[in-house]
């Protein structure tokens, strides 16, 4: 028994394609560069400390230093490096 091929066009994925993806994708990555920012802000600042030396980078380390010495006064600066403890004493033994 032979299957009957049968002839589909072509879809045009620019055409039919919803926005309302490219939003959702849009939010999720604003929501991960805060949630970044705020979480992160130590090893946001310790990897300003690598960039090559110039104005615009010794004004990045001063901001991100200013930034996590903000954060941890507030508390949610200190989540990684309790992260990292817990993990370094799961990890141990």
């Amino acid at each position: 028994m032979k299957r009957e091929i049968r002839y589909r066009p072509p879809i045009e994925p620019v055409a039919d394609a919803p926005t309302q993806g490219l939003r959702d994708v849009s939010i999720a990555i604003v929501a991960a560069t805060l949630a970044m920012l705020v979480l992160g802000s130590g090893p946001l600042a310790a990897w300003t400390e690598t960039l090559p030396v110039n104005p615009f980078s010794d004004l990045a380390v001063e901001a991100a230093g200013n930034w996590d010495d903000w954060m941890r006064k507030l508390g949610p600066g200190e989540f990684h490096p309790a992260l990292r403890r817990a993990m370094t004493g799961i990890t141990k033994g």
